[in-house]
């Protein structure tokens, strides 16, 4: 086990950041701003390349399979796929939604989902120049798209309703309804086929693939809400979760453990983005920052006979550089 999670990049920028995305093989991150610039880092290297592309502020930021392209939307409701070494746009649609774009992502390299905030849903096939479907089964903002294969994907909404959608197929398969809640991120575990949806109430809901049907909960005792999941590529249902009050949850979710947590930022997260091992954190005061949990990915859950065990041999690992809370509760702590 390591003793603290490694920080690989920490740096605070002028700007609002709005958004961020995260590859984990070409060592690149970016991050979008309210300004409409998009800053690409790579790694061992702090003079960023800047991108200005967008119209309005950016909304949202994903790097394609090899890194070599980044999908960007806008406030304005255009989105682009940008090659980040030749410095162009390979695709541009201009007025894709009439509303501002809130997320985008990749079906397969010439398919991409959008979804806006007023509840629209589209498909584009970016070959052939067009949107192939449209929905608007909810009216609430879409918050984020799960993409379970080049067929299906999963769609949560600001009202607490997860969709389940298939390409070329012209309604809606499957939801599932979180009363008086919301969702404001989901992610998909391929190896035990769950959704797994974050809340501002805060909780993390965990529901079977294609069925939707109810699995568990967790809450991880954090007392603010959620802003980001994102599932951690392990033989276990293990997903990686950011609170707004910094704090940086891996938890196994079914059976319900936390393995790690730590304070990620002194004051709080705005948002986060996860690739293998990579994890990227941004905050409300523009600060980014990388984190390797690549150690934390397969660690074992510690009974509290372990714990007790380990930490009187000194071999307990701790959280922060500062202080040994490795297995707090944390809630809604900050760090001195």
């Amino acid at each position: 086990m390591g003793e603290v999670v490694p920080l690989i990049f920490d740096k605070k920028t002028n700007d609002i950041i709005t958004c961020g995305a995260i590859h984990e093989a070409t060592k690149k991150w970016a991050i979008g701003t309210v300004g409409t610039t998009i800053f690409v880092y790579t790694k061992g290297d702090d003079i960023p390349k800047q991108i200005s592309i967008c119209k309005d502020s950016v909304r949202s930021l994903q790097f394609n399979i090899t890194g070599q392209d980044l999908l960007i939307a806008d406030k304005a409701g255009n989105f682009f796929v940008y090659n980040i070494e030749d410095q162009s746009a390979k695709y541009t649609k201009i007025k894709a939604h009439n509303s501002p774009i809130e997320v985008a992502k990749y079906i397969t390299d010439t398919i991409i989902a959008t979804g806006d905030s007023e509840g629209h849903l589209k498909i584009w096939n970016i070959e052939e120049d067009k949107c192939t479907q449209k929905f608007h089964d909810e009216k609430e903002y879409i918050s984020d798209i799960a993409v379970v294969d080049d067929k299906t994907i999963g769609v949560t909404s600001g009202n607490g309703v997860l969709s389940l959608y298939t390409i070329n197929r012209p309604k809606r398969r499957q939801y599932y309804a979180q009363e008086d809640d919301d969702f404001v991120s989901v992610t998909y575990d391929p190896f035990c086929r769950y959704f797994i949806c974050a809340s501002s109430r805060p909780k993390i809901y965990v529901s079977k693939h294609p069925s939707l049907d109810f699995v568990c909960e967790a809450s991880m005792k954090s007392t603010r809400p959620f802003v980001g999941v994102s599932v951690l590529k392990t033989n276990k249902c293990r997903a990686v979760v950011a609170a707004e009050n910094g704090t940086v949850y891996i938890q196994d979710l079914h059976p319900n453990h936390l393995i790690y947590a730590w304070q990620a930022h002194k004051k709080d997260i705005h948002g986060m983005d996860l690739s293998g091992g990579l994890l990227l954190t941004w905050s409300s005061t523009n600060e980014v920052k990388v984190w390797d949990i690549t150690e934390k990915r397969d660690e074992e859950f510690l009974s509290d006979h372990k714990k007790k065990k380990l930490k009187k041999q000194g071999k307990l690992p701790v959280i922060a550089k500062k202080k040994d809370t490795f297995f707090d509760e944390l809630g809604d702590g900050e760090s001195d």
